[in-house]
């Protein structure tokens, strides 16, 4: 998630996309002013009917963040994590299985695309396909 939007406007999104993680920062910078990410991701996923599994944080470092357990994870500690471990990535029974170079691996809302059935599907390749 990226912070353009208001939590009723990524509430929809997350309704729509129905994700299993949502992938977030601490915080961004708007004007030079730091903009905290997670307060509105906690209340987007409040007000969505649509609860993801898992939420992974990345800390930035430019905003104090609580991380809710059982679904909020630290970035950085599970990639050390899995590297220690030099297998799979696992969090909260959610597996990442290798992928193929096709495969599609997320979905995401397309730009001013509000249709259910809409949006851009992009491969693990790096190829686009999308749905209007």
């Amino acid at each position: 998630m990226f912070g353009g939007f208001a939590a009723g406007s990524l509430a929809s999104r997350i309704e729509d996309a129905e994700p299993v993680a949502v992938v977030s920062a601490d915080a961004g910078s708007r004007g030079g002013k730091v903009v905290p990410y997670k307060p509105l991701l906690d209340e987007a996923i409040a007000l969505s009917k649509h609860k993801p599994q898992a939420v992974l944080m990345v800390n930035r470092g430019l905003a104090p963040m609580h991380l809710q357990p059982g679904r909020d994870h630290d970035w950085a500690a599970l990639a050390r994590a899995a590297h220690q471990r030099r297998g799979a990535l696992r969090m909260g029974g959610i597996h990442a299985p290798q992928l193929h170079a096709v495969h599609q691996r997320h979905h995401r809302q397309a730009q001013g695309r509000a249709a259910r059935h809409g949006g851009l599907h992009r491969g693990a390749g790096r190829q686009h396909e999308a749905h209007l």
